[in-house]
């Protein structure tokens, strides 16, 4: 049942909101949500004429991912957060992205990582050898470094490893542009976008060239079971008759296999930052998760991780699940535009045209469905909260007809990295590296981890322990900070 609606009409307040999204998206939400000493369940962006509606109550957000055919994404939107002119994982209306999710599910679901596991494996084992030799200087950015390479390497079957360098910094520029203004409501209400910087239109032609590099050979022909010759025939390049129609749809493909990397990159880079973190700092877990590994190995109907049985290793899921959702990759989900009105369950009321936001990071942190929310236990207790309802409020990974299609890869990529370096190095602890507080939650530059040989395999490990939660779970959830990663 919604408590009550914090309603930005007031000119002042909406222009302190407005300022506060763009300095920092957490604080500004957090603000919001606890305005004059109350705490509300929807923020109302109300500027007369259209309506964004932030809604953090547990069930309605629940509500509110089932019914995709109503709240669905935007055409402004899409003309927002378009490379190359059309729409993309993030941005595809219902109908595209059926069809864009059933050619990217045959390249990226659980059943077809096999392919992928000799590299990504092989870059796991890089990165532990480099950490076996040298502390981590800046964990996010080894992070980083490893989800660009195995990304193009794996799925685009493209080495990146003479370019990575420069792939990466303009990633970081295109992130630094769309995100910011993509995901504030303001951007959406006024449809003022800002100008894209010299840096910015740099990275796109940079990002022009990369993706004729690597669509080259597929255009040149078919590749069946390769995602980029995939992608490139459900686009239509195949069939095109024209010249023009086959350039419209070689633009498709550049615009779905953009959107995969940069959103990719660094959701992975910052989770896998969040999740070493964790481990670090709660030993007794890293040792659940190194004997479940070890346990696997000498049971022959388990064995080694790979990416058949990875999902086998069940707290080890259910630990990097834990890190993601008290650190998801971003603050708020994607705005969907109500087709229709719609009244929840509980009275409460969106507008045909209004629009709807998950601010992610308060519901995955919101007591009601996730008890002493800011306290890491990856076994944590069930609660009353209908378990449908729980599933679609860990929001890391967005839920429901939208979720990302991506996960099955992250969660393999985490749990083989995970287990490779934990056999040969015990993560130590750190103190919680700093947060860059706008629209994502990213790592500071220069959060190191240190790591020890491991001299024993596997260690003795005893039922992990949670620690203390504060006194007031639910006052504690909404009080703190927003910490850094949706952090999907």
């Amino acid at each position: 049942m919604l408590k009550n609606e914090f309603n930005i009409k007031a000119p002042m307040k909406l222009l302190r909101f407005v300022r506060g999204l763009k300095n920092d998206a957490a604080a500004a939400l957090q603000n919001a949500f606890q305005e004059d000493g109350q705490e509300h369940d929807a923020i109302v962006v109300d500027v007369g004429f259209r309506k964004a509606h932030v809604i953090r109550d547990p069930e309605m957000v629940a509500e509110g991912v089932r019914a995709h055919r109503i709240f669905q994404k935007s055409p402004e939107f899409q003309k927002l957060f378009s490379f190359f002119g059309h729409s993309g994982v993030f941005t595809s209306p219902l109908e595209e992205w059926d069809r864009q999710r059933a050619v990217l599910a045959r390249a990226l679901a659980h059943g077809n990582l096999s392919k992928y596991e000799g590299v990504i494996g092989a870059e796991a084992d890089a990165l532990a050898d480099k950490f076996a030799k040298d502390a981590s200087a800046d964990l996010y950015e080894d992070f980083k470094d490893f989800a660009v390479t195995a990304f193009f390497k794996a799925i685009l079957n493209y080495d990146i490893t003479a370019e990575k360098d420069a792939v990466k910094e303009h990633i970081d520029n295109l992130n630094a542009h769309f995100p910011k203004k993509a995901l504030t409501p303001m951007a959406i209400l006024f449809k003022h976008y800002g100008t894209p910087s010299e840096r910015f239109r740099n990275a796109l032609g940079f990002l022009d060239r990369l993706m004729h590099d690597i669509h080259r050979p597929h255009m040149e022909q078919y590749r069946e079971g390769e995602t980029v010759s995939e992608i490139l025939k459900s686009s239509g390049y195949y069939d095109a008759t024209t010249d023009a129609a086959r350039d419209d749809a070689k633009r498709k493909s550049f615009e779905q296999v953009t959107h995969l990397f940069v959103a990719g990159y660094e959701s992975t880079a910052a989770s896998m930052t969040w999740l070493f973190y964790r481990l670090g700092n709660n030993p007794d877990v890293q040792n659940a998760v190194c004997a479940e590994i070890a346990a696997a190995q000498t049971d022959d109907a388990v064995g080694d991780m790979n990416a058949k049985n990875y999902r086998k290793f069940g707290y080890l899921q259910k630990t990097i699940a834990e890190a993601v959702r008290i650190n998801p990759t971003l603050y708020l989900s994607v705005p969907r535009k109500a087709t229709e009105d719609y009244t929840f369950k509980s009275g409460y009321k969106i507008g045909k045209g209004e629009y709807f936001l998950v601010p992610i990071h308060a519901v995955n942190n919101d007591a009601r469905s996730h008890p002493q929310p800011q306290v890491f236990s990856p076994d944590r207790e069930e609660t009353e909260t209908p378990k449908q309802v729980r599933r679609e409020t860990n929001m890391s990974f967005y839920a429901g007809a939208h979720g990302c299609t991506g996960k099955s890869l992250f969660m393999f990529e985490a749990s083989l990295l995970t287990a490779r370096i934990l056999q040969k190095l015990e993560i130590q602890p750190a103190r919680m590296p700093g947060v860059l507080s706008k629209t994502s939650m990213t790592p500071q530059k220069g959060f190191g981890l240190t790591f020890a040989k491991r001299t024993q395999w596997p260690p003795d490990a005893q039922a992990p322990q949670p620690v203390d939660a504060p006194a007031n779970d639910r006052k504690a959830a909404s009080g703190c900070p927003f910490h850094r990663l949706l952090k999907m």
